[in-house]
């Protein structure tokens, strides 16, 4: 809807705008780094499902994922999520790259892409200029 992209936009300005010169690690990522992806076994943490998985995306996106379906599914806010703009760039950049992908791949606003949207709106009275 048109409030959900005009946050997005205010959002991508504000980043834009004062992260010109922060970098962000990027490295090989899982994709879909979540619960039900993972097990514990007696050698350790076993991770399947690959076939997302994507070079380039930044390094802190499979952590947010993890937090953020964890949040979703379980209806609570998670710090990391909620961490203003000015101080998680890699956060709010998720945010919106998976929404507008579970957008795509589901078609339709489901609860996972609302709670993604709730996030972002939390932070963007903030940085309302």
């Amino acid at each position: 809807d048109s409030g959900s992209r005009d946050l997005v936009e205010k959002a991508l300005t504000f980043t834009s705008r004062e992260h010109v010169n922060t970098i962000i690690e990027c490295g090989l990522s899982h994709g879909d780094f979540a619960p039900w992806n993972t097990r514990i076994s007696a050698a350790g943490l076993a991770v399947f499902d690959w076939e997302a998985a994507e070079s380039g995306k930044p390094c802190a996106w499979d952590a947010l994922h993890f937090e953020a379906q964890t949040a979703s599914l379980l209806r609570t806010r998670q710090r990391s999520l909620t961490t203003d703009w000015s101080a998680n760039p890699a956060a709010l950049l998720y945010l919106i790259h998976s929404s507008a992908r579970l957008l795509l791949e589901q078609g339709v606003l489901g609860r996972d892409v609302e709670w993604r949207l709730r996030q972002l709106r939390r932070q963007g009275g903030r940085h309302a200029h």
